[in-house]
């Protein structure tokens, strides 16, 4: 037997060349999208304990559900601290981890090493597979799919030899998975596309066996929705017809098959379209074309065998819910969501390669199709390996990854903006105003712009152009906490407490934690000797965190005696 027929082998060769050519993740820094949130500024991780861990399984992060994710930050925080590069080294090892279940489910599904090889190869090296491995925050993808796989891995053990103690360890991956990520829930429904590939009965035994699997799924399935609800995710797009949805749908499966083969133009964002003297680019309304054409031509590749059929809808099932036909977030489609309906598209490539393969031995036509395939399969891996490696790269920090996006779709106000705050950060603030303007001259109701441009105006001593920004940022969002916040420390500077004063009230109306705002409402209470308020404000603002000196609070407290 060649070490290439050797199973143990072949996949620990294909985890091995996954890692290396992800190896420049590891690297990476942490960036603004999310990490804060999940990470750096995530109180839930800060201490490990008891309570803390009780608090991480009762809390909803970001509109996420997701206790056990956010468990492995607590766990490498607590013995790590905000390194970096361990977070993104454990990214890593689970997707190499995912790598080596791809192969053993494949393989145990079609119990050959070829299609298995092919699948799991093309699923950990592919670049719209980046995103989820070199962003720290998408480890509920990588950590739902390593459960999930696991529970594949045991249900089709399961099919096999009926042993009940593999269904049951299925069931504990499973709800290890809902933990992780709740979309999960599609995994019962997988279960049944497995029997129908397996060609198994239809009884009431095969279904009373999904039953505990189908009540977690809809528990967390629940529990989601009321987690996302939490920060307004779900079902907050409101201009578009269900019309609309079920095209811009057709769309994104249509563009996310394209890129399986084709990863061009790839990005962090990809927003919904614009309409143009009331219709969307013609592409759109093509798109539910190509699909029924696609799924005629499944429903005609059953000749063949139920393999074709079975990798199309294992992609569909695991990719409907993130279709955006009950929206979630702000973009029409994102990369991460291939991470796992990609494996079935590269099943179905490892297939129909392997059936060219056993063709020759009976038509020997089939060879030269069969070694154009194979070559082109050869030049393919490379193609993506290549993009994968510069593609982990592109992560690096928070500039060069806004920098990408904006090369990538110029005409993004928000991939401007959040450069905008780099260049701030960087201290090159002419580099941060260019993008900031260029932000309003593409959306000018993208008040973050005015807020961020009026902050550095105002640094800058350019009171009166960083006022403007800051009523500017009212008119398209009367309730900022922030823009009252920065008005009030405006009308400070120049003396006029009274307004000063109604400023600060509003800010603190708006965001009723915002600490600094309590303590310059105190300032100026100071000023206009009004002792009594502030001294509540000044505890008020030490309560809430911010660093109130007590000399200061002992003046008060003497003016009020």
């Amino acid at each position: 037997m060649s070490l290439l027929n050797n199973r143990f082998f072949l996949s620990g060769l294909i985890a091995a060349f996954t890692f290396v050519i992800f190896l420049p993740s590891v690297n990476n820094e942490f960036i603004t999208l999310d990490d804060p949130a999940y990470v750096l500024e995530n109180d839930l991780i800060k201490e490990l304990s008891v309570e803390s861990i009780r608090e991480i399984f009762t809390t909803p992060v970001v509109g996420n559900y997701h206790p056990l994710t956010i468990l492995t930050y607590a766990l490498e925080y607590a013995v790590f601290g905000s390194k970096p590069f361990i977070y993104h080294l454990d990214n890593l090892l689970l997707h190499i981890l995912n790598t080596f279940l791809v192969f053993w489910f494949i393989f145990g599904i079609s119990k050959n090493a070829i299609v298995a090889g092919i699948t799991s190869l093309l699923f950990g090296i592919h670049p719209m597979h980046v995103e989820s491995v070199a962003w720290v925050s998408e480890r509920k993808d990588l950590l739902y799919a390593c459960f999930y796989l696991a529970a594949l891995v045991f249900y089709t053990r399961y099919t096999q030899i009926k042993k009940t103690k593999f269904l049951i360890w299925a069931l504990i991956f499973f709800l290890f998975s809902l933990l992780s990520k709740a979309m999960a829930v599609t995994l019962p429904l997988v279960f049944f596309l497995i029997d129908y590939l397996q060609k198994r009965n239809i009884s009431g035994r095969s279904f009373l066996e999904k039953v505990p699997f189908l009540l977690l799924s809809i528990t967390f399935g629940i529990v989601a929705i009321f987690a996302q609800r939490t920060a307004v995710s779900i079902g907050s797009d409101i201009n578009h017809s269900i019309l609309d949805k079920l095209i811009f749908a057709s769309h994104s499966l249509s563009i996310y098959i394209v890129k399986a083969f084709a990863p061009y133009k790839l990005a962090s964002f990809y927003a919904y379209p614009i309409k143009s003297d009331g219709f969307y680019p013609m592409i759109y309304y093509i798109s539910p074309v190509i699909i029924l054409c696609f799924g005629a031509l499944v429903f005609w590749s059953k000749k063949l065998g139920r393999e074709i059929i079975f990798g199309s809808l294992f992609m569909l099932v695991t990719i409907i819910l993130v279709l955006q036909i009950l929206p979630v977030g702000a973009a029409q489609m994102a990369e991460r969501y291939t991470y796992l309906p990609y494996i079935g598209i590269f099943f179905i490539t490892g297939f129909v390669l392997n059936y060219f393969r056993l063709m020759i031995t009976h038509h020997t036509s089939f060879r030269l199709i069969y070694y154009i395939s194979l070559i082109s399969l050869s030049v393919f891996v490379i193609y993506l390996s290549a993009t994968t490696w510069n593609r982990t790269q592109v992560w690096k920090n928070s500039l060069v990854f806004w920098t990408d996006l904006v090369v990538k779709y110029p005409d993004q106000p928000g991939a401007y903006d959040a450069r905008g705050i780099e260049y701030y950060k960087a201290g090159n603030l002419t580099a941060a105003i260019t993008d900031f303007d260029r932000a309003l001259e593409l959306h000018p109701g993208y008040w973050e712009s005015y807020i961020n441009r009026g902050l550095i105006r105002y640094e800058n001593g350019e009171i009166e152009l960083a006022l403007a920004d800051m009523l500017e940022t009212l008119r398209y969002n009367p309730s900022s906490s922030r823009a009252y916040f920065y008005i009030g420390s405006i009308h400070y500077t120049k003396g006029d407490f009274l307004q000063c004063l109604q400023d600060f009230s509003n800010c603190i109306q708006y965001n009723s934690t915002f600490a600094v705002a309590y303590y310059n409402r105190s300032l100026t209470y100071e000023a206009l000797r009004q002792w009594s308020n502030a001294y509540q404000d000044a505890e008020k603002a030490k309560s809430l965190g911010y660093p109130v000196e007590a000399s200061y609070l002992q003046d008060l407290r003497n003016n009020l005696n």
